[in-house]
């Protein structure tokens, strides 16, 4: 799978979420590139509801709504 693909930007925009605080401006921004993506990063962000970062579980669950 190459760089550009959906899940690897799933993943980049995932770890932002593990680095970052939910009022932190890349937090929103990580959260609404992940509900941009579409169907394709359901799968990952249903696995990122289970995340033990509550920032992670917490933007996977608004990027799903």
């Amino acid at each position: 799978m190459n760089k550009g693909s959906g899940e690897s930007s799933a993943s980049h925009w995932l770890d932002v979420l593990k680095t970052t605080e939910t009022a932190d401006r890349q937090w929103q921004k990580a959260v609404s590139a992940l509900a941009s993506m579409g169907l394709r990063v359901v799968p990952a962000l249903i696995e990122a509801t289970g995340n033990d970062h509550l920032e992670v579980r917490r933007g996977a669950s608004k990027a799903l709504n």
